[in-house]
């Protein structure tokens, strides 16, 4: 879903007024979202959304509106998934296969990364920062990283799952999600390896820290291949 405010139905961009009124084939714009009496805020973006979508048919040409309430109109929605379903079914079985696979992907990158953050809590952090040379700095902000990736991982997770669960799951939107978070994390643990490779045998740093940065590489190398991977399907 897209939110939107009342105001961008009535100030759309030139750029999207130039693709709308350039388009060469119809296409039909469906709004899910539902109205309740009990629920005025849904009800409202409910409306936000029409407006919008009926300011882009009134601007635009080749363009259908069609207002679905997923609540009141269950039929309607079954109605539309066998619609896309037929049509787009070979893409649709494509998207979803890269997120099941990733299921499996992420239970690894999420069990190396734990590990690796539960070994870095142990370490002295406390008293590293502040102190010392801009290289002991640097090992800290890595170290500090690694102790917020399984929380960025669980994000991705938590968003992916969310998209998947929808009525009609936006399965491109969830590869999307995960390439997203994957390309994040590829860039993540590609700095943390090249800055252990650097220090790892800087005398300047704790023994027991360039220690783990010596021991701990195979992972982060293991991590970054795995989400390599995922991102490049």
């Amino acid at each position: 879903r897209v939110y939107v405010t009342r105001e961008d139905a009535y100030s759309l961009k030139t750029q999207t007024l130039n693709i709308i009124r350039d388009l060469k084939q119809p296409i039909t714009l469906v709004s899910l979202y539902s109205r309740s009496d009990h629920d005025p805020i849904e009800t409202s973006r409910a409306q936000t959304v029409a407006d919008l979508l009926h300011e882009y048919q009134r601007r635009g040409k080749n363009i259908n509106v069609e207002l679905i309430d997923p609540v009141s109109e269950p039929g309607k929605v079954d109605h539309l998934i066998d619609q896309v379903t037929n049509k787009y079914g070979g893409e649709i079985a494509a998207y979803r296969k890269v997120v099941t696979d990733y299921s499996s992907d992420y239970d690894q990158i999420n069990k190396l990364a734990t590990e690796q953050a539960q070994k870095v809590a142990s370490l002295p952090l406390e008293q590293m920062q502040g102190q010392g040379s801009a290289a002991l700095q640097s090992v800290v902000l890595a170290l500090v990283t690694v102790q917020q990736m399984p929380g960025q991982l669980k994000d991705v997770k938590t968003s992916v799952e969310k998209i998947t669960r929808q009525k009609l799951p936006d399965w491109r939107g969830a590869v999307d999600a995960i390439d997203d978070g994957m390309n994040t994390m590829s860039s993540l643990t590609g700095q943390i390896i090249d800055n252990f490779k650097k220090l790892s045998t800087d005398p300047k740093l704790p023994e027991v820290v360039r220690k783990y940065m010596s021991t701990s590489l195979p992972d982060y190398e293991k991590i970054k291949t795995i989400a390599d991977d995922m991102h490049t399907r």
